[in-house]
């Protein structure tokens, strides 16, 4: 009966501890928050976006969509960029491809 409560005891020690690592070694999630952020075309081909302040990064993503129907669409990210930087994704030759839905993604600051 001692043998079953030590061990007990010491499983309870053992998930507590457990918990408490993964509590403690999480990362907290923090939102960037970049203000006053544009985005638009160089061409029909390149997306770009910028925020001029705030914290934190972001990169531009746009869908670059072929002129060819036999050509599939597809994501295009550009490189992280903090505030005040330029981000450019570049979909390719400007007669086949165009950029699409151009948007910005932020990345916390943490």
């Amino acid at each position: 009966m001692l043998k079953q409560a030590r061990t007990r005891t010491l499983r309870l020690c053992v998930v507590l501890t457990i918990a408490a690592a993964v509590g403690f070694l999480a990362p907290a999630t923090a939102e960037a928050t970049p203000t006053g952020c544009s985005t638009g075309t160089l061409g029909p081909d390149i997306a770009w976006a910028q925020c001029q302040g705030g914290t934190g990064q972001y990169y531009v993503r746009t869908l670059c969509v072929s002129i060819n129907p036999f050509q599939s669409s597809y994501w295009k990210n550009g490189p992280w960029r903090s505030p005040n930087g330029i981000s450019y994704a570049d979909c390719g030759t400007t007669f086949v491809w165009y950029a699409k839905r151009i948007g910005y993604v932020t990345f916390s600051s943490v």
